[in-house]
């Protein structure tokens, strides 16, 4: 029992390392290009395909039940913390639960469960981000300007942000994540393959 615990408190530590490591991946990257308005609107676009490396390296170390939802509601808290509206934490564990689901019924050995779990997270990830600014955006903008950012910035981006703005920049997060992951699947087959299999 004791060996048990302390696996499960080592796995634990292990998901919140590659978590931090994803997190600093992610605002590097939001950074670099946030000072663009359309490409505000992509950003977790952007950001998947780099952090599905990180993501499948860390699921070849610590294949454990509930890492898609730790992972997604981690994902949350980081925006809360970095200043976002607390409704994405909801979307973010949202996706993380269901990426859970689809990992265990295809599989935990298979690629296309661990791609489009991943895909989950980060597609609702973007959602709970784009969703509050149409929706909520007198809120959105409140909450900027208790910040003290450049209002204009975000007006501007505000702007942009429609509807069918909205579902493009979801479906390329899908496709971004995916490929992503075909490309974190080849670095964990090229340096991790002799620990575990695993099927394309």
């Amino acid at each position: 029992m004791n060996k048990s615990k302390s696996a499960t408190v080592k796995n634990l530590i292990t998901i919140g390392i590659f978590n931090g490591i994803a997190w600093m991946l992610t605002t590097v990257i939001a950074l670099a290009v946030s000072f663009i308005p359309v490409f505000s609107l992509f950003v977790p676009a952007l950001f998947a395909p780099f952090v599905a490396i990180v993501f499948m390296i860390m699921l070849q170390k610590v294949p454990q039940n509930g890492v898609f939802v730790i992972t997604g509601a981690l994902y949350g808290l980081y925006m809360i913390i970095s200043g976002h509206l607390p409704i994405i934490a909801a979307f973010s564990t949202v996706g993380g639960i269901l990426g859970e689901i689809i990992w265990r019924l295809t599989g935990k050995d298979s690629f296309n469960g661990k791609a489009f779990g991943y895909a989950s997270i980060m597609v609702f990830y973007a959602a709970g981000c784009y969703i509050p600014m149409i929706f909520m955006r007198s809120t959105y903008i409140q909450l900027k300007a208790n910040q003290g950012l450049d209002l204009t910035f975000y007006k501007q981006m505000l702007d942009m942000l429609t509807i069918p703005v909205l579902i493009t920049s979801l479906a390329v997060t899908i496709v971004t994540a995916y490929l992503g992951s075909l490309w974190g699947n080849k670095v964990v087959k090229t340096h991790f393959m002799s620990k575990k299999k695993i099927t394309a």
